[in-house]
């Protein structure tokens, strides 16, 4: 049995929370989501989580992958938050206002001016949202049979709709085996589905001849009390719309079937509301949209918790769980690395914004390269840079939805022959020659690059990358270092870009809305803002050509194109190495992002940046006051669009045990602590 509330809208007074997530899955989607109603896979509004329960074929990963994604990709008709609450909302308030104006049904007025909009229950212990659009209806009209046994077994069920199952199959002789199989392999593949959707079920013969089917058993093993069969069983209903395999609810009455949406709750604090529109060409490869994640206000990086004003930082789970989660695709980082009915998440990269969160969150990430992926509708920071990531927690997945993302790159199936490691970013003790100490980060990371140089029939080869300009820079440059020459440049380009293109036409559009008052602006935006109004034309396109000169040294003398690997070598330098950051310290204030790393290598090289996890280093919490285990990462740069080069050798080193899949919650490769 399961208790039940609905959700109603008035039509003088719209309110979105009973419809908010059709609305926002469909709205979202320029005309090409409705084919997302026959899918399977979770959708969020508000808190709650909402998982579809039907199945869905596709080119490229299995049926159950579900993705989210990072809140600067934006809706094409957004939602107000004043229009935003959750299903809980409405099942638990709303439902006082039909009781109330159930006593008026009489005034024509009133019924008119309300209409239902779906409604929440819970099923077994689990909470779902069934929306108020139908999928499909059984042909009953005037089949008095079926009606009595529609009402029969509602009786079980408030007198509401029926949990009913669908089970496809071919055999002509379907019996009490295959029954077992299919339910079984619905348990393990599908988090929506639960032996309570077994108190009906629907046989849909899919084969040639003339099927029979026994299925008395199921009374007994799983108190199946409806059994209902498609036409070519004898006495069989049909369907108005063919139903995919999986979940569904049935209105006794009407028999109108209803999809089974499963709701979860966002313990993380990762997610928004909204969709995402700009990555079509995921869910048409076959993603199924969770939900938008947070991001740090409007993209620029941010410390947890102190800077994080209007939202709260998400939760990085690894370790003690009060790690910092980086920016700014904070919340598509800490879901991924928390939640394991999430497969794949994404954000955007301008200059550290996936690397980050995937180095310190656990996870492979990736800034390809420039123009990979198209960013169109999605909230810029600079043009220049922006690039748009997946994260992943499996290398072969990461690889299969690269591949479909990434298409207009060219695929590669041999590897470079050439790694470039740089002594001067791994220090420690390569630097000074000693023996890695066991279970540290050098540790980790020199064992991994020895098994990658077995991998690839090569030695590392080791040299001072900043030094290396002192050698073969090129004659139109006068700078001498690579700190010189790129000191202001992201800075002189990322702030006035997003000054231009977000932060005026927001502000003059907020105060043309609100008598002049200006919105409230996080710090780091606001400081960054300021530095971006200071940058002269003049200043910007030497930063340009400052960016260009660098691109052309990195791709001639470093990592150059190769017409049988793509690239001709990798780059490797250490992206995390298990420091800790917490999110209950103070730290110092945000300043101009100035100053040059190996991260912004990929930023004005336009070259694919790939994070990989290779390992954690314990540490002494001062929050649980144990040890605990924090994420070490490698980051590995390729020349320009050699991206899919990447994803295979990433993939082939996962087949060879070289690289292993991470898990969610505290621990990446081991057990969570008890």
């Amino acid at each position: 049995m399961f208790t039940s509330s609905h959700s109603v809208a008035s039509e003088t007074q719209p309110s979105q929370t009973g419809i908010i997530a059709l609305g926002l899955f469909y709205g979202g989607f320029s005309g090409h989501s409705w084919k997302l109603h026959a899918q399977r896979g979770k959708y969020r509004s508000g808190e709650p989580f909402i998982r579809f329960g039907s199945e869905v074929s596709n080119s490229f990963r299995p049926a159950n992958s579900y993705v989210v994604f990072d809140a600067r990709f934006q809706d094409t008709a957004r939602l107000r938050p004043e229009e935003v609450s959750t299903m809980r909302f409405t099942s638990d308030v709303l439902v006082a206002a039909v009781a109330f104006f159930g006593i008026l049904s009489s005034t024509h007025a009133w019924q008119t001016s309300f209409q239902l909009t779906g409604k929440t229950l819970v099923l077994g212990n689990v909470s779902y949202f069934v929306p108020p659009t139908p999928v499909s209806q059984l042909n009953i009209s005037g089949d008095a049979k079926t009606l009595s046994s529609l009402s029969t077994t509602a009786n079980d069920f408030a007198g509401e709709i029926i949990p009913i199952t669908v089970i496809p199959t071919s055999n002509t002789s379907f019996g009490q085996a295959q029954f077992q199989s299919t339910v079984d392999s619905y348990k393990a593949s599908d988090d929506v589905f639960s032996e309570s959707f077994l108190a009906g079920v629907y046989i849909l013969f899919t084969g040639q001849g003339k099927p029979t089917a026994s299925v008395s058993f199921a009374s007994q093993a799983f108190n199946t009390s409806l059994v209902l069969m498609s036409p070519q069983y004898s006495g069989g209903i049909a369907l108005t719309k063919p139903l995919p395999a999986g979940p569904y609810f049935v209105s006794p009455g009407s028999g109108e079937i209803f999809q089974a949406l499963r709701l979860y709750e966002d313990e993380q604090q990762s997610f928004i509301y909204g969709t995402a529109p700009a990555v079509q060409r995921l869910l048409d490869g076959g993603m199924v949209l969770v939900g938008k994640t947070k991001s740090s206000q409007f993209a620029n990086g941010e410390q947890a918790t102190e800077d994080w004003v209007d939202q709260h930082a998400p939760y990085n789970p690894r370790g003690d769980g009060y790690q910092d989660g980086s920016a700014s695709s904070t919340g598509s980082a800490t879901a991924l690395a928390a939640y394991p009915w999430l497969d794949h998440s994404i954000g955007s990269d301008t200059g550290g914004s996936m690397r980050d969160p995937a180095s310190v969150n656990g996870l492979f990430g990736l800034r390809p390269s420039l123009d990979a992926v198209s960013l169109d509708d999605v909230m810029p920071l600079s043009p220049v840079f922006d690039t748009g990531g997946v994260f992943a927690r499996d290398a072969k997945a990461w690889a299969k939805v690269g591949h479909w993302w990434y298409q207009n790159l060219s695929d590669f199936t041999q590897f470079p022959k050439k790694i470039w490691f740089p002594l001067d970013s791994f220090g420690g003790s390569f630097l000074n020659g000693t023996t890695p100490a066991p279970g540290s980060s050098d540790a980790i990371f020199n064992d991994f690059v020895t098994k990658l140089e077995g991998f690839l029939g090569v030695n590392r080869t080791t040299f001072n990358f900043l030094d290396s300009w002192n050698t073969t820079k090129p004659a139109n440059s006068t700078a001498p270092s690579i700190g010189v020459l790129l000191n202001t440049a992201y800075a002189d380009i990322a702030t006035p870009d997003q000054v231009a293109l977000v932060a005026d036409p927001f502000i003059n559009a907020f105060k043309a809305e609100h008598s002049g008052r200006a919105p409230f602006i996080s710090p780091s935006p606001l400081i960054h803002w300021a530095f971006g109004r200071g940058v002269t034309p003049a200043q910007r396109v030497e930063a340009i050509q400052n960016k260009t000169i660098f691109l052309n040294w990195f791709a001639q003398n470093i990592v150059k194109p190769d017409n049988t690997t793509c690239s001709d070598s990798i780059f490797l330098y250490p992206h995390s190495v298990g420091a800790t950051n917490y999110r209950n310290q103070y730290g110092s204030p945000p300043v101009p992002p100035l100053g040059f790393s190996l991260e912004r290598i990929a930023v004005h090289a336009e070259t694919p940046d790939f994070v990989v996890p290779v390992g954690e280093v314990a540490y002494n919490s001062t929050v649980t006051n144990t040890t605990e285990f924090l994420p070490v990462t490698l980051s590995v740069v390729a020349s320009k669009n050699c991206d899919l080069m990447l994803f295979n050798m990433f993939s082939a080193l996962q087949d060879a045990g070289i690289l292993n899949p991470v898990m969610t919650g505290a621990r990446m490769f081991s057990a969570e602590p008890v």
